[in-house]
Formats: C-alpha cells, structure tokens, sequence
C-alpha cells in the first residue's frame, strides 16, 4: 500500500516491480494528491489499484462519505464491486438493481455496503471535471511558498524528488524542535497550520501488541513539520499572508 503522502508522489514505479516479483500487488493511495505525476504517469495509474478517501476535507471531496476505487483488472473490479455490495454476486446485484421477479440474493463473500449514495456520487463526477485546474492551482500556491520561504533561517520545505509534480494538499515545512510553539503562534494569527499526522502510526497504543521498530527518522521528522494551507478555494493574499506569519515566528 503506497500513501502519496500530502500530494507528494512516492515513487511507484520503483516499488511495482519488486512487489510483483514476491507475487503482491500495488495499491496507491492517492487520497491527497489527486492531479499528481510521477515519472510521466498520473499518480493511481502506476500500480494496481487505486484508491481514493473523497471525505469533505479531502483535495476531491464529496458532502458526505465516500470514495474511488479503480483498477485495470477487470477481475479485481469485479471483486472489488461484489465486496463494496453486501458481497453479492455482480449477477445477482443486477437482476435484484433491475427488479428482476424472483432474483435470488446470492453471495459471492462477505461484504459490506460501501456504494456512496447518489448525490455523493453526483457531486463528485461534476468536481472530477476540475480536478486539473484545481491541482495547477495547487501547484501555483506551493510555488509562492518555495520562492518567498527558500532563504528563511529554520525552515526546510519537502521537496518533490525527480520527475515528480506534486499536487500538494498542504505546504510542509520542517520547522525543528520548537514546532508545538511555532503551530501556537501561528494559529494566534488565524493561520490554519497544523502538526499533520501526529503521532505517527507507529507510536499508536492501538499497535502496542505489534512489534514496533523505533523508526527514529520518522519520529525526528513527525515531530518537526508543520502543514501550512493550499487549496484552490484560498486566494493568493491568504497563501502570502500564511508566509508572513511563518517567517514572524520562525525569525521574529
């Protein structure tokens, strides 16, 4: 499972010839990069699934819950489709979708029931038809960042590696060790910054039983980063007065 990590890419195409060499496919979580490339392809075409969270707070979000899935293997469409259907066979679910008399409930697995409604699913074909337009605008906001932050004292932005064109659902600036008191500043100026995904999973009681390796690159970075806001919905005063506010706390 690959996570395009805040509109990142990770480099899948790296990762799906060693997968499929131990007979393993590769999903990609593109659930914040949506509009991201890597190596010339789209971020969720590289590997073999894709998967997509389209919460509200998500870059493609609905009004309610839901989410993509989609695949080149029509044998894993088919599967995916019987599982997020109560797990009823496809030919069943479309004699009983059809009112077909006497259609039989017939399952193929255990499933669930995990179809997003209809207007969840009308809402987001409408937002599909600007999710480009969206990501350039993305991409212009991480611009403004770069530039005006590049030659700050404490402040490292991740960087896109190679061929990589991030779609960036937030800036993410290593800060140090005082981060806690950077994030408290800036949200003392209105500047939705947040700390990410803290703590890491690794450092969750919920996998005390599972043996934890100490991972310590990810401890110093997980407790060092801030996110600071991108979308298409802010205007450019709002991303440069963002900027102002970090380099105000970071080099008063």
């Amino acid at each position: 499972l690959i996570v395009h990590a805040h509109g990142y890419p990770t480099d899948v195409g790296g990762i799906v010839p060693i997968a499929h060499e131990r007979g393993a496919a590769v999903i990609e979580d593109i659930t914040h990069a949506p509009g991201a490339w890597s190596g010339g392809h789209r971020v969720g075409s590289i590997g073999d699934v894709m998967v997509m969270s389209c919460s509200p707070t998500k870059p493609l979000g609905a009004i309610g819950n839901a989410g993509l899935a989609a695949t080149d293997s029509s044998d894993l469409a088919g599967s995916m489709r019987e599982y997020l259907s109560y797990g009823f066979k496809n030919e069943s679910l479309k004699a009983v979708h059809a009112g077909v008399l006497g259609a039989e409930f017939d399952y193929a697995t255990v499933g669930v029931n995990g179809m997003p409604d209809e207007i969840q699913a009308a809402v987001l074909r409408r937002k599909l038809t600007r999710l480009d337009e969206w990501a350039d605008l993305r991409r212009k906001q991480l611009s403004v960042y770069e530039r005006s932050l590049r030659n700050v004292p404490g402040v490292r932005m991740v960087q896109g590696q190679g061929q990589q064109r991030p779609a960036p659902r937030h800036l993410i600036a290593n800060v140090g060790a005082n981060r806690d008191a950077i994030l408290g500043l800036l949200r003392d100026r209105g500047v939705g910054a947040t700390a990410g995904y803290y703590p890491g999973l690794h450092s969750q009681d919920v996998y005390a039983d599972l043996a934890r390796a100490p991972l310590p690159a990810a401890r110093d970075f997980e407790q060092s980063i801030v996110a600071l806001p991108i979308g298409p919905e802010l205007t450019s005063g709002e991303i440069e007065a963002s900027v102002e506010a970090l380099c105000r706390v970071v080099a008063p």
